[in-house]
């Protein structure tokens, strides 16, 4: 039934169905595991996170519940501070019972490093929380080295810092692992035009643009691009 239902979009009426369920599974982890994703899928994150919180309670040593709460925080709810907690109890369990997600974690925790610095003004606590990510995004690659978004989030830190060179390199490594990924193709094409490489960068979007036509993003930076090469005769109609 649940498969059904999500296939059909109905995740208010599988929500209500879990909602039910619970009433007669007490301590039951899936159905509240269940009820808790589905929660996240129609919207209701602040709820999502207290079901995850109670899975992760049920299961002292179960990594994943923590780790999707720690997304949650971290994109729906922008609560930076609660998302890296939950980061680091996922990879405080991974270590005494792994599941394979430990490079996930130490991802986890590093993003919220790198999420707390751009709230910081002061330049040493900046620079300290930037540490921290670089440390565990590093950690992360050397434990899965075949883990794209450990590259990504490396080369997100080197763009951070300014260091062009060595966020190129990762972020081609993360495209070599998962030449689809969105995100890694748009911080290749900002950081070749960072390095003023624009035909190149340019050329990168137009060939992005077949696999993501409808990837506003890509027109919008395809449009300025334009500009450098084209001299401005030249722009895409939005």
């Amino acid at each position: 039934m649940t498969i059904a239902l999500v296939r059909r979009g109905q995740l208010a009426i599988l929500g209500e169905s879990f909602d039910r369920a619970l009433k007669f599974s007490f301590e039951e982890f899936h159905i509240w595991f269940q009820f808790g994703l589905s929660l996240a899928a129609s919207d209701k994150h602040g709820r999502s996170v207290l079901l995850l919180k109670e899975c992760a309670r049920m299961e002292p040593t179960n990594a994943l519940p923590s780790l999707m709460a720690a997304k949650i925080c971290y994109e729906k709810l922008g609560d930076i501070e609660e998302g890296l907690r939950f980061a680091r109890e996922a990879a405080e369990r991974e270590k005494s019972n792994s599941q394979g997600l430990v490079a996930r974690c130490y991802i986890a925790v590093g993003l919220g490093f790198f999420l707390k610095s751009e709230e910081m003004y002061l330049k040493t606590e900046k620079e300290e929380l930037l540490r921290g990510a670089y440390e565990s995004f590093h950690k992360a690659q050397q434990l899965d080295p075949n883990d794209y978004l450990a590259e990504y989030y490396l080369a997100l830190y080197y763009a951070q810092i300014r260091q062009i060179a060595e966020g190129i390199q990762h972020v081609k490594l993360a495209l070599q692992l998962r030449y689809e990924h969105a995100n890694s193709l748009l911080l290749l094409v900002l950081l070749l035009s960072a390095q003023k490489e624009y035909e190149e960068a340019l050329q990168l979007v137009d060939a992005a643009r077949e696999e993501y036509p409808d990837n506003f993003n890509l027109l919008y930076i395809k449009a300025h691009l334009e500009e450098h090469v084209c001299g401005g005769d030249r722009k895409s109609v939005v």
